[in-house]
């Protein structure tokens, strides 16, 4: 067993001998190299439709920069559904550097997921002083297809920081381990702490420790032990148990947390059952991803009931095999525990399952690959053979890594996709039809005016209600700007069919009413205006004007 000590970085190395020092600064240096390689490039993208906007744009607790008031609202609101205090303030920080320009979020993300990939190859070649296999699952970590949507996208900051303090928890965890004392203890725990403030997805770390202590730690020897190794993770139970009451809280408070009546407890077990199994699918062969995948309506009984078995069948295999081969139970609890808070079985949002969900469970299975690959490499010949196809391997997944990267550069191309390799649902529809909305309001700041209209003509088609309102009020807009005054008055009179309390189509129709010199009709459109929305500073404005030239 290796040495679990708090060594420093280098005692460690020398520890395991000069040679291996030099390996680990080499073999750091091209995990930070694939990494810069594949999202460098984000750096030149712009805020996604989904979620950055209320994250950022359009949140006032954030888009000001680090306030004291924004702190505040930082630990005490439930802003969006979720508590997590240290992403705000990460968020915070961030336009306090960079204001509301996109690369400089962009690149955080960068280095964050950097660093987490640097200490996890840390944490393992400390765990277990095996190199090879420790930089096998830091490189698949590192440039796995699966975990572009955490990094491209600036709202998952929360997933990378809570990856971040996910690790140093372990490696304080070791620390403490090799020489035990409180401020140990603590400073682990604290860490823990920082973590779920990030993201609650960390809320089962402490059953994590409790399998690190059967590999590679070693711990299990008596009952007496046993009963020791639980109680000393009870403060771990309680943060998490804590975390869990917070989340829930937020969540129903939100009114995210999905019914029972609208999703029933089978199809949830269900869903929870073949999205497990297709994170493995696509963990092995990782292709049409997608940035939305829609809970299905139903699901064949058979599906779940046989990958149950599959799964059951394997754990119990595994325990068989714990003694001799203990990295492949506890791989395998890893990936199933470490999906525990996302599988859906609470079903928050609409969603069958999430690319960014697989960022630290997947770590498990390739705990799995890498060390069971290397338990049959034990001849010079089978290690080459092994090295060749590991290299083609991680090649293969930086390009596609680097191309689902890149994919990120467009929101009309992320829910193309998404249309086209998942069922099409109006809610898949709709995220379509914001993104060609989106591009079109792009393109009408350019004057690119026709341009413009090609894509919120795409947007109607795929678009009703208030979401078809706002697209055919927007045509309106950029026809009236092009002087065809009466094919807008037509998008506007569509824009009331779809949704006639919105009154920004009334609005509009009067200023256009105002411009062709029918007075009497324009203040019966601003009188409108002002019933549907009392506040519209605008439509106020021009009736005190009408009146006063009335008298």
């Amino acid at each position: 067993m290796p040495d679990t000590g708090d060594k420093s970085l280098g005692k460690f190395c020398r520890h395991l001998g000069r040679d291996t020092y030099s390996q680990l600064i080499i073999l750091s240096g091209v995990i930070v190299m694939l990494c810069l390689a594949v999202y460098w490039q984000t750096g030149s993208h712009g805020f996604f439709l989904y979620d950055d906007g209320e994250y950022l744009l359009n949140n006032p607790m954030v888009n000001e920069g680090v306030t004291i008031n924004g702190i505040k609202l930082a630990f005490s609101s439930f802003h969006s559904g979720n508590w997590h205090p240290l992403t705000w303030l990460s968020h915070m920080v961030d336009v306090q550097f960079f204001g509301l320009k996109p690369a400089g979020h962009h690149l955080v993300n960068v280095a964050l997921h950097t660093a987490n990939a640097l200490l996890l190859f840390l944490l393992l070649t400390r765990m277990t002083a095996e190199v090879w296999q420790s930089f096998a699952v830091s490189i698949l970590f590192a440039v796995h297809p699966q975990h572009v949507e955490s990094v491209a996208w600036i709202a998952e900051r929360k997933d990378l920081l809570s990856g971040l303090f996910f690790f140093l928890t372990l490696l304080a965890w070791q620390g403490y381990l090799r020489n035990p004392s409180l401020s140990r203890y603590l400073g682990t725990l604290a860490l823990f702490g920082l973590g779920l403030m990030a993201k609650p997805m960390l809320v089962t770390l402490p059953c994590l420790l409790l399998l690190l202590d059967w590999w590679p730690f070693a711990r299990f020897r008596s009952g007496k032990n046993l009963t020791h190794l639980f109680t000393e993770k009870i403060p771990f139970f309680l943060l998490s148990i804590l975390s869990a009451i917070i989340t829930f809280l937020a969540q129903n408070q939100a009114g995210a947390v999905t019914s029972f009546v609208r999703v029933p407890l089978s199809l949830r077990l269900a869903n929870s059952a073949l999205s497990s199994a297709s994170y493995i699918k696509q963990m092995i062969w990782p292709h049409d991803l997608a940035v939305f995948y829609p809970l299905p309506t139903s699901i064949p009984w058979w599906q779940p009931t046989i990958l149950g078995m599959l799964f059951a069948s394997t754990l119990l295999l595994l325990l068989r095999m714990r003694t001799r081969y203990p990295y492949l139970i506890v791989g395998w609890l890893w990936y199933l525990g470490m999906l525990v808070p996302v599988i859906g079985i609470i079903q928050v949002g609409a969603q069958s399952m999430a690319d960014r969900y697989t960022y630290l469970p997947h770590i498990g299975l390739s705990i799995m690959l890498a060390w069971g690959t290397a338990e049959f490499a034990t001849t010079s010949r089978r290690k080459a053979v092994f090295a060749v196809c590991f290299t083609l391997a991680a090649t293969l997944l930086t390009i596609a890594a680097w191309r689902q990267a890149a994919a990120w550069r467009s929101n009309v191309f992320l829910f193309s996709r998404a249309l086209e390799v998942t069922p099409a649902t109006p809610l898949t529809k709709a995220n379509l039809a914001k993104a060609y909305n989106a591009e079109a309001m792009e393109f009408k700041e350019r004057w690119d005016l026709n341009r413009a209209l090609e894509r919120l003509r795409v947007a109607a088609s795929l678009s009703a209600g208030t979401l078809a309102a706002t697209v055919h009020n927007n045509m309106g807009l950029i026809l009236a700007m092009q002087g065809h005054d009466g094919d807008a008055t037509r998008e506007y009179g569509l824009a009331i069919e779809h949704d006639p309390g919105y009154s920004d189509p009334y609005l509009n129709l009067g200023l256009l009413s105002l411009d062709n010199g029918r007075y009497g009709e324009a203040m019966g459109y601003f009188k409108e205006v002002l019933r549907l929305n009392p506040a519209d500073e605008t439509a106020c404005r021009y009736l005190r004007e009408g009146n006063s030239g009335a008298k």
